[in-house]
């Protein structure tokens, strides 16, 4: 994130607007960050703003909203999200 440090983080929750993270520790987020996701079949790269970090159940979680998406990338996430909710329907039909 911006330049001056990388951190990893796994992907706790993601929409076409944003993204949540499990982080592991207190990092102070700067206002802007650079984000990499790694996707099946793509690697988003894009500019995201820092949203909050909060804690449930001792997990600390960064929540940061997309700038500048590309329509590309944007449709893509869409997409991704729309199959994840339709295989989340099938499992509870089950």
């Amino acid at each position: 994130f911006d330049g001056s440090k990388q951190i990893s983080g796994e992907t706790f929750d993601i929409s076409a607007n944003g993204v949540r993270i499990i982080i592991d520790d207190n990092y102070q987020f700067p206002e802007f960050a650079d984000i990499t996701l790694y996707l099946p079949e793509r690697t988003i790269v894009t500019e995201a703003k820092y949203v909050r970090t909060d804690e449930e159940d001792n997990i600390k979680k960064a929540s940061f909203s997309f700038i500048n998406l590309s329509e590309a990338d944007l449709n893509y996430l869409s997409q991704i999200c729309f199959k994840m909710q339709l295989e989340a329907r099938r499992k509870n039909l089950l």
